[in-house]
């Protein structure tokens, strides 16, 4: 429903983002499912990367980049599918994730609610704090709060 040419930078603080494609109206009455591909080109090849789960939101409104602030999704999703090109990113289908989406910078603290997450590397269940270069990521997670992921 919604489409991006990902520039190599950009400051869309409190703006809206410049989609090539939105169609998140169509879907106002709506979902059960939400999808994510990112894809990349360079000299050597195409590398992509799909995420679908269920729906962590009834608003199609939060279903883009967050880029006010406030606009914060850290959230458990079940049913997550990933599927790649990658070789060093981890496939699978029905598992258990979480989702960070914030519009501001983060830090390396935890808060928590990921087992086994570090407070002295980036990884699931980062802080968010004041900048603006934001978070987009999806992570598979252990099954529940005191577990790893597999």
């Amino acid at each position: 429903m919604l489409q991006l040419d990902v520039p190599t930078g950009a400051d869309w603080s409190n703006q809206d983002v410049p989609y090539s494609f939105d169609d998140t109206a169509s879907v106002s009455g709506g979902f059960d499912r939400v999808g994510y591909c990112l894809e990349t080109t360079s000299g050597s090849g195409t590398q992509w990367v799909w995420a679908d789960m269920e729906a962590f939101t009834d608003d199609p409104g939060r279903l883009g980049l967050p880029t006010r602030p406030g606009q914060i999704t850290r959230q458990r999703v079940d049913d997550l599918n990933v599927a790649s090109n990658v070789p060093d990113v981890r496939t699978g289908t029905g598992i258990p994730g979480y989702l960070e989406m914030w519009p501001n910078s983060y830090e390396k603290t935890v808060s928590d609610q990921i087992a086994g997450a570090s407070s002295a590397a980036y990884d699931a269940d980062d802080v968010p704090s004041p900048g603006f270069y934001g978070s987009f990521q999806v992570h598979s997670v252990g099954a529940d709060p005191d577990s790893i992921a597999a």
